[in-house]
C-alpha cells in the first residue's frame, strides 16, 4: 500500500533479534514531554515504550518491521519521524477526517488536541454505552466527555502538576522553583511545604470538583484516569476511577483498525 494522509503515560523493553514484528502494529503518540509508541498483535498491547527522541533504536526498528502504521502529535511539525518511515509504508497520520468511532460536537474541531480525541475514541470502545469522562494528567490535564451516545461533547483544559510549579518560580519575585515529591500534609511548615501543599492539595480538589461539575451535566459517568502523572492521583480521589495507562496508545489503535 501507498503513503496515506488523511485531508482535512509506560515500561521500556529491550527488542530481542530474534522477534518478528511483521504481522504487528505500531502506533506512535508524540506529546509535549515524551513519545509513546507501542506494538499491538491481535489488538492487545504486545509492547508499550516511552523515549524523548525519535532517533532511539527501538522506534527504528520497529517502523521498519511493523505491518501497519498510525501517527499521532500534538506538534505541528515532526520532519524526523517523516524521515524515519519508509517510503511506501502503510502509514496513516490522525486527524480529524479518519472515520472515528465517535462523532464530534465541538465548534472548532481543527484545534481540538490529537490526545484529547484519540482518549474518547477508546473510552467508548472500553465502556460503550456509558457517560465516560476521561481525564488525562499529562503537561495539561484535560478532562473529556463523551456520552452515552457515543458523542465527544468536548471538555476542560488547565495546567499539570509541572507546569503548577513553574509557573510559582516565573511569576513571582522570590518564589522558589519546587522539584515535586509526594506531600500528604495540608500545612506546610516551609515555603517549599508550602508550595508542594498549595500544589498537590489544590489538584485533587480540582479534579474532585470537575469530576462532581461534570456529573452533574452526564449522570453517573464512568471516570478514566490516564497520563504521566496519573501515579500521583493513585488512592488520592474520593471518587471511583478506572485508570488506563495505555489509553491514547489503545485508541490509536482502534482506529487504524476501523480505517484500514
Amino acid at each position: 500500500m501507498k503513503f496515506r494522509v488523511a485531508n482535512n503515560d509506560f515500561i521500556n523493553y529491550s527488542f530481542s533479534p530474534e522477534y518478528t514484528y511483521y504481522n504487528m502494529n505500531l502506533v506512535i503518540d508524540i506529546g509535549n514531554t515524551a513519545i509513546k509508541f507501542g506494538l499491538f498483535e491481535n489488538n492487545a498491547l504486545s509492547k508499550s515504550f516511552r523515549v524523548d527522541s525519535f532517533r532511539t533504536p527501538e522506534l527504528k526498528k520497529a517502523i521498519k518491521k511493523a505491518k501497519r502504521i498510525i501517527v499521532s502529535s500534538v506538534k505541528d511539525t515532526d520532519e524526523g519521524l517523516h524521515e524515519m518511515i519508509p517510503k511506501g509504508s502503510d502509514c496513516l497520520f490522525f486527524t480529524t477526517a479518519l472515520k472515528l468511532p465517535v462523532t464530534i460536537n465541538y465548534r472548532t474541531p481543527k484545534t481540538l488536541g490529537a490526545d484529547r480525541l484519540i482518549g474518547a475514541c477508546a473510552a467508548v470502545n472500553l465502556y460503550p454505552g456509558k457517560n465516560i469522562l476521561v481525564i488525562d494528567a499529562g503537561t495539561c490535564i484535560t478532562y473529556d466527555v463523551v456520552d452515552k451516545n457515543k458523542v465527544y461533547q468536548g471538555g476542560s483544559i488547565s495546567p499539570g502538576l509541572e507546569m503548577r510549579y513553574k509557573s510559582l518560580r516565573e511569576f513571582t519575585a522570590r518564589l522558589p522553583h519546587v522539584p515535586h515529591r509526594v506531600f500528604p500534609e495540608i500545612t506546610g511548615k516551609s515555603t517549599e511545604e508550602s508550595i508542594l501543599s498549595g500544589v498537590q492539595n489544590g489538584i485533587i480538589a480540582e479534579v474532585e470538583g470537575m469530576i462532581e461539575r461534570f456529573a452533574e451535566e452526564y449522570p453517573f459517568p464512568v471516570v478514566i484516569l490516564t497520563g504521566g502523572d496519573a501515579n500521583f492521583f493513585g488512592g488520592k480521589l474520593k471518587s471511583p476511577i478506572f485508570a488506563e495507562p495505555n489509553l491514547t496508545l489503545t485508541g490509536l489503535n482502534d482506529i487504524l483498525k476501523i480505517n484500514e
